[in-house]
């Protein structure tokens, strides 16, 4: 089974320098997601894009062409950590 995205959980990603990103999924809809990332006020809920691959869903919370391009993974839950 794939994961999928699910409004109100925590989503966790991993930087390059071992920094821990956690992001909440405010609402979704079939293409999209409304996200807010934790430590960063500027980036408040931002509609993001739900990318898909063979494990699930992913979306870039800052944007796919930053220099912050992290990716949060739907099967990255943070109750899974």
């Amino acid at each position: 089974m794939k994961a999928t995205f699910e409004p109100g959980k925590r989503y966790y990603a991993r930087s390059i320098c071992d920094y821990v990103f956690r992001a909440e999924i405010h609402r979704r809809t079939a293409k999209t997601v409304v996200v807010s990332v934790d430590h960063y006020p500027d980036v408040k809920q931002k509609r993001r894009k739900i990318h898909h691959n063979d494990e699930g869903e992913f979306s870039y919370p800052f944007g796919q062409y930053s220099m912050w391009a992290e990716v949060i993974r739907a099967k990255k839950r943070e109750d899974n950590l």
